[in-house]
């Protein structure tokens, strides 16, 4: 994933969030992440650390961790949102 300028990933995330209803927006801001996910996140943040990830795991991680920071993004703008219309 390319890394975005805050300002341009409101530009491109702003109009998404802005459909949400209350309901929906309370729903995504409370999302969790899978437990399969967080285990791996776990396996690749310890291999990482200690120098035992290979390329191909080095990148999924990268990744993982990416749309980690994406998704944690929209939540807060959910949450934003399900405040300011009254969950």
């Amino acid at each position: 994933m390319v890394a975005l300028a805050s300002e341009t990933l409101d530009q491109l995330l702003d109009p998404i969030t802005a459909c949400f209803t209350p309901e929906v927006a309370d729903r995504i801001g409370q999302l969790q992440l899978d437990g399969k996910i967080r285990s791996k996140l776990a396996d690749f943040a310890e291999r990482s650390s200690l120098g035992t990830l290979g390329n191909g795991e080095r990148a999924e991680y990268q990744e993982l961790v990416e749309l980690l920071d994406l998704i944690g993004i929209v939540q807060a703008k959910a949450r934003r949102v399900a405040v300011n219309r009254g969950t």
